[in-house]
């Protein structure tokens, strides 16, 4: 999770997309289909079950493992 780019949020205050580094520091957007838990604002290793769309990845599942 790149922290300093921020987390996109809805009205309610829930994530609904941030940014995110993989193992070969490829950086890339994440959009969520369901707001993200919030403890992700710590996180440093997430799980993402999606697609990507473009330059964008989708996530339907996100889980926070570190």
């Amino acid at each position: 999770v790149v922290k300093e780019n921020g987390f996109e949020r809805d009205a309610k205050g829930g994530i609904i997309s941030f940014y995110a580094k993989d193992k070969d520091n490829l950086e890339i957007k994440i959009t969520l289909h369901e707001p993200a838990p919030e403890e992700i604002v710590n996180a440093e290793v997430v799980e993402l079950m999606g697609h990507m769309h473009g330059g964008n990845f989708t996530a339907a599942n996100v889980s926070v493992l570190k």
